[in-house]
């Protein structure tokens, strides 16, 4: 029987309450416990996604963020990291990457709506969720 090829998944950060983040705990979890040559690499949010993350948290004239930090990564740099752990020897563990720079989902909002020229208001709400899903203020960023 030949040898088991080493494997490499791509997980996000913000384990919740949310059906689909306790999906990919569990399938990372499976990974762990498997005892076959693993890597697995877990990305915060994707720069590519700000607008529709700003959208899903707009309520008329309003976008009602969480009191907590995002750091957004380009898929083009999460493709490139995935690509070097995957030219390496399995890691039997786990990769945090993120974008540059870590910021408030304030900034976020603030800086998707100046990218498209829209007049809302911003409003920090701790009891505001991602997805429903309650947030710590470091929930969706790397140490």
């Amino acid at each position: 029987m030949p040898a088991a090829r080493p494997g490499i998944r791509c997980g996000i950060f913000g384990k919740g309450r949310s059906g689909y983040l306790r999906a990919k705990v569990a399938q990372e979890k499976l990974i762990e416990e498997s005892q076959l040559p693993y890597s697995i690499v877990r990305a915060t949010q994707f720069a590519e996604f700000t607008d529709a993350i700003a959208a899903s948290m707009t309520v008329g004239d309003e976008v009602h963020v969480p009191d907590a930090l995002i750091q957004p990564i380009a898929a083009a740099d999460l493709a490139a990291e995935v690509a070097r752990v995957a030219e390496g020897k399995p890691l039997g563990g786990i990769d945090n990457v993120g974008g540059p720079e870590k910021i408030s989902f304030e900034q976020m909002a603030r800086d998707v709506l100046a990218r498209h020229g829209q007049a809302k208001t911003v409003v920090v709400d701790p009891d505001v969720g991602y997805f429903g899903t309650p947030l710590a203020t470091n929930s969706l960023v790397t140490a």
